[in-house]
């Protein structure tokens, strides 16, 4: 085979190969976290109970439920060092009927509410009362704190908003049909979504509607939100972004099989807990699913008052773990990346689609290897030249 042959050859094979490696590799994925760096025991008879946590400066404070009673002694704020895994305090303030729902931190104050109605500020480094409300008649699901209010909503269906260092009422609102589920708050805006299935905005200072929107066809349990991105989970197990400025939903999966009931964001990751007792991240660009965990639903809980299910109710980030809790109490933390792999494409229209998002890299592939074979061509056609003019010079 001559020369020219062999080139036409190697360029073929460089070309189909660059081609075809571009077209079938997907991209790194992150395989399902092989591993639990940390999960919740109890501290001084207390464990963990059912209800949302929040970790700050190192501690995690949540609700806690005393082991000696049957059912539970309900309505207890604890306050745990996760690096010494101790309990620094707790308090009952929400006590006697007051199991606590949700749990947020702001400015050293570590906000409450519980089943009773009840919102409770204490001091998050000795657990000291500060002020208590019972604006709420009953129900407080979710409490969130900023810029120097907290805000409460409640199965009433009011939020009501209260000044930080005192709990005096600033002012409420009644935009919702039914009982309100979450509230965030974020930049000036107050976030809050219902059983009736819709997600409504308001001036943070004054309680006027800016937008509602009514994506969801049911309840709406869960809301994040981060650089006017509003992620909101629903009772159907649907998740979706929806873009506050444009007021516009940019996108929307149904990685859960049951509610979505807990949502928390951290570099362009979102991370979902269900009522199907998984925990899963996902691309906060679109939405796609990066990897899942059930270790909630493998583990034994160790309280009389197991309820039938392991829905998570409340995830928070730090640092590299990733930490859930289920409705039984049984907090973990696993590694927040997993390990990564190559994903291949399997079907013709995920071969398609990664073409098509690797575009820009198959071009430049493509150039890069046209480009280096030009020169070759043009060295391989030059040297039979030098050869024929160096012969006729010796000739």
């Amino acid at each position: 085979m001559n020369k020219k042959a062999i080139l036409l050859v190697v360029v073929v094979v460089l070309i189909l190969s660059a081609i075809s490696t571009a077209l079938v590799i997907e991209g790194r994925k992150r395989e399902d976290p092989s591993t639990v760096v940390w999960e919740a025991e109890s501290w001084d008879d207390l464990a963990m109970s059912g209800s949302e946590f929040f970790i700050s400066d190192g501690v995690l404070y949540g609700g806690g439920v005393g082991r000696e009673w049957p059912f539970g002694e309900q309505g207890h704020v604890i306050a745990v060092d996760l690096e010494e895994d101790e309990l620094l305090w707790n308090h009952d303030y929400h006590m006697p009927t007051g199991r606590i729902n949700s749990v947020h931190v702001t400015d050293g104050i570590v906000y409450s509410g519980c089943y009773s109605g009840g919102v409770v500020a204490a001091d998050a480094e000795y657990g000291e009362l500060l002020w208590n409300h019972s604006y709420h008649d009953y129900l407080v699901w979710s409490v969130h704190s900023s810029e120097n209010a907290v805000y409460s909503g409640c199965r009433d269906g009011l939020v009501i908003a209260a000044e930080e260092d005192s709990g005096e009422k600033l002012w409420e609102h009644t935009f919702h049909d039914s009982s309100i589920l979450s509230v965030y708050s974020y930049e000036g805006i107050v976030y809050s979504s219902s059983e009736d299935g819709s997600v409504v905005a308001v001036d943070a200072e004054s309680g006027e509607k800016q937008w509602r929107h009514q994506h969801h066809e049911a309840l709406v349990g869960s809301l994040y939100v981060l650089e006017n991105i509003v992620y909101s989970g629903s009772g159907e197990g649907e998740l979706i972004a929806y873009d506050a400025e444009r007021q516009e939903k940019l996108w929307s999966r149904s990685h859960h099989d049951e509610s979505v009931s807990s949502i928390y964001l951290k570099d362009e990751i979102v991370y979902s807990g269900g009522g199907d007792g998984y925990v899963i991240a996902a691309d906060s660009s679109d939405g796609e699913k990066l990897w899942s965990h059930s270790y909630h639903k493998e583990s034994t809980s160790r309280r009389s008052w197991r309820t039938s299910s392991d829905s998570i109710i409340s995830i928070q980030v730090v640092e590299d773990e990733v930490y859930s809790l289920d409705n039984n109490g049984n907090a973990l933390a696993v590694e927040k990346e997993g390990s990564l792999t190559l994903g291949i494409s399997r079907t013709w229209s995920s071969f398609l689609a990664t073409a098509s998002d690797h575009l820009g890299v198959i071009v430049l592939i493509l150039a890069i290897i046209l480009g280096a074979v030009g020169l070759l061509w043009g060295k391989h056609r030059s040297l039979p030249e030098e050869s024929s003019t160096i012969d006729k010079k010796f000739s």
